[in-house]
């Protein structure tokens, strides 16, 4: 079971506080499906969010936080940085006439749990 959140050290209140965006943008797209909103429009969001925002939060995390620490907490949560690269990597393909629904909300799910095995476990 996980824990409650706690209060975070100084150093990563900044990559902490990041993940509420995360969480926000992933409620985002699965409100957005849900919605019927054309998923031209979620791709727009999904991209604009990944460039301007997870790229450099997932750099942050994989150069810094995670490069001084080495066990198991930190491979899952590298594993799941890999997983969601590996989503973005296939949107790069995607035609806008095919239904990525499934595609969509995988991204969002793996994001929220993701954040919340962060935010609980990890940190």
């Amino acid at each position: 079971m996980s824990k409650p959140p706690i209060k975070r050290s100084e150093h990563i209140v900044t990559l902490s506080r990041e993940h509420h965006f995360s969480l926000l943008f992933a409620w985002k797209v699965k409100r957005g499906l849900a919605l019927g909103i054309d998923q031209e429009r979620i791709m727009d969001y999904v991209f604009h969010f990944w460039n301007e925002h997870t790229v450099m939060h997932f750099k942050q995390e994989e150069e810094v936080l995670f490069a001084i620490h080495n066990d198991e907490l930190v491979d899952r949560a590298l594993k799941e940085h890999q997983e969601v690269y590996k989503i973005i990597e296939g949107f790069e393909n995607w035609n806008r006439t095919d239904d990525i629904s499934k595609e969509l909300t995988a991204l969002s799910e793996l994001i929220t749990a993701h954040v919340r095995f962060e935010e609980r476990d990890l940190f």
